[in-house]
């Protein structure tokens, strides 16, 4: 027992923390170029921007939050090349969130079972639930979190991209696939997942990003996030993330047990 939480801060800083930084570098893939003072955003950018909003207009709704990173030629503390996270959640607007979560660094996990409350935030424990986020602070892996970091660069995405029909959980919906979209903080973003990687220069600067919005009233349903390509010994160094809304308007019932 005395080993674990050491192994936990670790598997927090890897993987939790990548998720914010991965989304950071898509509002420093502008500073590239001036934006224009008074630029004004198409239609498209705008439902990115109310994706928070209209999620907090749902009645319920659950979420599933999936992240995977490969890098072979790396290596952290834990000697592990991999990383990959899984949450699942139930939230009831604006202010009740139950999740579970599971973050793996290599072959070592760790579990987490957290509920927001208008009261706080709390993480189960083995004699229950105390008050707090715990090791992992894995909530940045919710649908709120991920929607809320997509909104603030949402002016960094194409005007008017080609959208395509498709469904997410029987919701109709447009399904927009934004190819080669360079995201300059990335490699940070791997040296915070691996802790002390020396090759994270073999990661693709360029990464596809799709959104599902939903065809009735533009509520982001779905967001996946890729890149991948061979490094100098034709090895596949990737990354992956995909979070998805369902079950808009089920019955929850989110309290502490």
């Amino acid at each position: 027992m005395r080993s674990r939480a050491p192994v936990r801060w670790l598997i927090a800083a890897a993987i939790v923390g990548s998720v914010g930084l991965l989304l950071i570098a898509f509002a420093a893939s502008g500073n590239d170029e001036e934006e224009p003072e008074e630029a004004t955003e198409s239609s498209f950018q705008q439902a990115i921007r109310a994706a928070p909003q209209r999620l907090r207009q749902l009645p319920s709704y659950a979420y599933e939050t999936t992240l995977a990173a490969d890098l072979p030629g790396a290596g952290s503390e834990l000697g592990a090349t991999t990383a990959s996270a899984r949450a699942e959640g139930e939230v009831i607007p604006p202010d009740r969130l139950q999740q579970t979560a599971t973050t793996t660094l290599g072959s070592i996990s760790a579990d987490e079972e957290l509920v927001r409350l208008p009261e706080g935030d709390f993480i189960r424990r083995p004699d229950g639930y105390v008050e707090g986020l715990g090791e992992l602070d894995t909530f940045v892996l919710s649908a709120p979190s991920l929607w809320d970091e997509l909104a603030g660069v949402a002016q960094l995405f194409p005007a008017d991209p080609e959208g395509f029909e498709d469904q997410v959980d029987g919701v109709a919906c447009r399904r927009y696939e934004i190819a080669e979209v360079r995201l300059l903080l990335i490699k940070d973003h791997v040296l915070r997942l691996f802790g002390a990687v020396s090759s994270a220069k073999e990661l693709p600067d360029f990464y596809e990003v799709e959104l599902c919005l939903a065809v009735e009233d533009d509520t982001l349903l779905r967001v996946s996030i890729r890149g991948e390509r061979t490094d100098a010994q034709e090895r596949l160094v990737s990354f992956e993330l995909n979070s998805s809304v369902t079950d808009i308007g089920d019955n929850f019932a989110i309290e502490l047990e």
